[in-house]
């Protein structure tokens, strides 16, 4: 967020192409998924489609299903941040 300095929009909309191998997402290939998904979530989907469970500290969730066309129940609908506004060079000179 320190580079960003906005809510606009186009400040957040970072592209993530994702490719599921299995037969599953074959039918669902080249959906565009509008959904909110963060950066966390990358880990829990490796860990998924690896059959690997993903850890309690964890706050991110799979995309996998997405992949597959489905949509998992309760899925985030906002995006909470806390943005430290003092100088992030200290208090040099003063």
């Amino acid at each position: 967020m320190f580079a960003k300095y906005s809510y606009f929009d186009q400040t957040f909309h970072i592209p993530l192409i994702m490719r599921d191998p299995s037969e599953k997402a074959d039918k669902h290939r080249g959906a565009v998924i509008e959904s909110f998904t963060e950066s966390v979530d990358i880990m829990p989907t490796i860990l998924d489609s690896i059959g690997a469970a993903t850890p309690n500290q964890c706050d991110g969730h799979s995309l996998l299903p997405f992949c597959r066309g489905l949509e998992p129940q309760h899925w985030r609908q906002e995006y909470h941040a806390e943005f430290d506004l003092r100088s992030p060079y200290g208090n040099e000179g003063k």
